[in-house]
C-alpha cells in the first residue's frame, strides 16, 4: 500500500507544473493591481463564508466567526470568497447589494473579482498540497474518517490542478 502511494505522490508532483508558473503571475496581478488603495486594503477575514457567518433574527444582527486565516490583504479578496460560496446568482447579488449599502465598490474591481477567487484557490491548493505531504504514512493508524478527508482534499487539487491550465 505504501508503494503505491509513494508512487502516486510522485505522479502528482510531475503534474504540478501547470500551478508552479501560476504563483508569480497572481502575484504579480496582486502587487500592481490599480485598485490598489489605502481604502481597499486592510484586515480581511479570508474565509468568509457561509458556514462561518450567522443571522441572529430578534436582533437583526449578523455575527461572523473563524477569523484563524485573517490577514492583510485586498477587501476584494473576501468578497471573492464570499461570492464562491454560492452558485446562486440572486445570492450573490443581494451579497453585492449588502456590500455597497455599506462600502463603495468601483466597477474595476467587481471586474477583478475572478482573479481575486484564482489567487484564493491557489493558495488553498498549496496549503492542502502540503497538509497531504506524509498523509499516506499515517493511513493505517488514522481516524475511521480521516481517509474520506484525505480522499476529498486530493479530488479538490485534482479539480485545481485542471483550473490552473484554463486562462484567466
Amino acid at each position: 500500500m505504501r508503494q503505491s502511494a509513494l508512487r502516486y505522490c510522485k505522479w502528482k508532483k510531475s503534474k504540478q507544473h501547470k500551478a508552479r508558473h501560476k504563483p508569480r503571475e497572481l502575484a504579480g496581478f496582486v502587487h500592481s493591481w490599480q485598485g490598489a488603495s489605502r481604502q481597499s486594503f486592510g484586515l480581511i477575514h479570508y474565509d468568509f463564508q457561509l458556514d462561518n457567518v450567522f443571522y441572529r433574527a430578534d436582533q437583526r444582527l449578523f455575527q461572523v466567526i473563524d477569523f484563524d486565516d485573517s490577514m492583510y490583504h485586498w477587501y476584494a479578496m473576501d468578497i471573492a470568497s464570499a461570492l464562491a460560496d454560492t452558485d446562486c446568482r440572486i445570492q450573490q447579488e443581494a451579497f453585492l447589494e449588502g456590500y455597497r449599502s455599506i462600502r463603495s465598490l468601483e466597477p474595476e474591481t467587481e471586474e477583478e473579482l475572478p482573479r481575486f477567487r484564482r489567487f484564493g484557490r491557489l493558495y488553498s491548493f498549496a496549503r492542502i498540497l502540503r497538509s497531504l505531504g506524509h498523509s499516506d504514512l499515517v493511513l493505517d493508524d488514522a481516524p475511521f474518517w480521516y481517509k474520506g478527508l484525505r480522499d476529498k482534499r486530493i479530488a479538490y487539487c485534482d479539480d485545481d490542478r485542471r483550473s490552473f491550465s484554463e486562462p484567466w
